[in-house]
């Protein structure tokens, strides 16, 4: 609890705490998988509700309106499952990218299972805001409200390139950045400016990275983007 105490009020404190222990991933990522479920127990009514008008507008392929409605709670209720594994599988990848790119400059950086522990912990703070902004939108009846500029702009969600860079810009996204940029600050003794750019720079290539494979996928099966 003092940990969690720390990333908001003293994250330089905590990653200086941390650092004298051996990285542990597995409390923050349990904090992490907690954030989500709330989310998508918030959500979960809403989300079936749109799933199955959607299926209906589609057909319901000889199912009945009850087994349609079934069907889509099964295929929900397993993204408590998977939302969280997908969520360590991306940090894991992030990580990957920002341990490479700190090595290039620093004689004494930190290894990628403390990478991976700032990154998470780095989550909790992303998830914390994803959470809120899912209780908001429960409250408004908007389930599409979150608190980055692609909402208030009103883009409809698409894996385009400029809906991935506007969606970044959040001020949870930045808090968590800032978080993960102090972490990495700590343990390679760089400077916060430093710290930001690798930071930054990994989730650029994440994103560019990212949209080149879907761009591929399109490109190799189109009738799916169809």
């Amino acid at each position: 609890m003092n940990n969690l105490v720390l990333l908001f009020t003293n994250p330089k404190q905590l990653f200086t705490k941390l650092k004298e222990d051996k990285p542990k991933i597995l409390i923050p990522f349990i904090i992490v998988s907690l954030l989500m479920i709330f989310s998508l127990i918030l959500s979960q009514s809403e989300a079936i509700n749109i799933g199955f008008e959607q299926m209906k507008a589609q057909g319901l392929n000889g199912l009945t309106e009850q087994d349609a409605k079934a069907q889509i709670e099964f295929y929900y209720n397993i993204t408590y499952l998977f939302a969280p594994i997908g969520f360590l599988l991306g940090s894991m990848i992030l990580s990957l990218i920002v341990y490479f790119l700190q090595g290039m400059d620093s004689d004494e950086s930190a290894d990628y299972k403390e990478v991976l522990m700032i990154v998470l912990y780095a989550g909790i703070i992303g998830n914390i805001g994803a959470a809120i902004g899912t209780l908001i939108g429960h409250f408004i009846q908007d389930f599409s409200f979150s608190f980055s500029l692609v909402y208030f702009l009103k883009i409809p969600p698409s894996e385009d390139l400029l809906y991935q860079v506007l969606s970044y810009i959040n001020p949870f996204v930045f808090w968590q950045f800032f978080i993960m940029a102090t972490g990495i600050a700590v343990y390679n003794k760089f400077s916060l400016k430093k710290a930001l750019l690798i930071v930054v720079l990994a989730n650029v290539i994440i994103v560019v990275v990212f949209n080149l494979f879907f761009m591929a996928l399109q490109k190799a099966f189109p009738q799916a983007g169809a």
